[in-house]
């Protein structure tokens, strides 16, 4: 084995490398390099293992679970009123220890005889029975979203005034050597619309269900957007429980209702770490 000094060493390098060459002054270095364009040619490339059949495959720490419930119509749902609303459990279902859920969809839907044969059913249309029931989907006492829907349609206001936002009074969070308090405009609280009278009504009717305005429509959708991914996390030792609420007379012969729900099963553990992954980086102003 050839041995080199410190001086060949820093020769070679100098002779590899000649644009750090010191050169007196004035005098310039060699043209720099011509830049690369970066194509297919020169860009890195990454195969895995398999093909494209590797990101089909489900490592098995993640367990598919899909659960469906029907419930047979009641009496009472023939006779609810927004006075005594009808609520009903369509199912339920407990996270073992030291596991965890995570929703990939749910789905709530009606059936109707079809009256071709004897007890042969077919899906009521969408949106059916929309003003007179709705769903809640409950975790531990707890709706993961922020909801409103304004099921009971509402009449048109002759003015503006109904779908106007008010400027009303700011209350701010408490200063150094402050107190906290409100500060309204000198004229005094604005007046509240018939908008928010009639949405206010129907809010106190379904109250008594325990969902108010956060009541699902009776809809083939579940909620948020649907172009985007959607996820509801239920944690180790929680329970999922799926409501229907009759708030008004269900006018026609309905066979069941059903909710189907479909996730991932997976230890708490791992849904903690893919989630830490998943946090958002702050730069200015610290992490998240």
């Amino acid at each position: 084995m050839t041995d080199y000094n410190a001086e060949q060493l820093a020769q070679g390098f100098l002779a590899a490398n000649p644009a750090l060459v010191p050169r007196p002054h004035g005098q310039q270095g060699p043209p720099p390099a011509p830049a690369t364009i970066v194509g297919a040619c020169n860009s890195v490339r990454v195969t895995q293992a398999g093909g494209a059949l590797a990101s089909l495959l489900m490592h098995p720490t993640f367990v598919p679970l899909e659960h469906l419930y029907r419930k047979l119509p009641e009496a009472s749902m023939f006779a609810a009123t927004p006075e005594a609303p009808f609520k009903y459990e369509l199912g339920a279902f407990s996270i073992p220890n030291s596991m965890a859920f995570v929703f990939v969809d749910y789905k709530f839907r009606l059936f109707r005889l079809s009256g071709a044969a004897a007890g042969d059913t077919v899906p009521l249309e969408d949106e059916r029975l929309s003003t007179v029931m709705g769903f809640d989907v409950d975790i531990s006492s707890y709706r993961q979203g922020q909801l409103f829907y304004e099921i009971d349609p509402v009449a048109v206001t002759a003015t503006r005034e109904g779908t106007s936002t008010t400027s009303g009074g700011s209350v701010g969070a408490p200063s150094e050597n402050t107190d906290f308090r409100a500060d309204f405009p000198s004229g005094g609280l604005p007046r509240a619309t018939q908008e928010q009278f009639t949405t206010a009504q129907f809010v106190r009717s379904a109250q008594p269900a325990g969902a108010g305005a956060s009541l699902l429509p009776q809809t083939s959708q579940r909620q948020g957007p649907l172009p985007l991914p959607f996820s509801l996390y239920v944690k180790s030792g929680q329970t999922v429980r799926f409501f229907g609420i009759v708030f008004r007379p269900i006018p026609i012969p309905i066979a069941f209702t059903e909710v189907s729900v479909t996730g991932l099963l997976m230890p708490q553990n791992t849904l903690d770490a893919m989630l830490n992954g998943l946090k958002p980086c702050v730069q200015d102003g610290g992490g998240v």
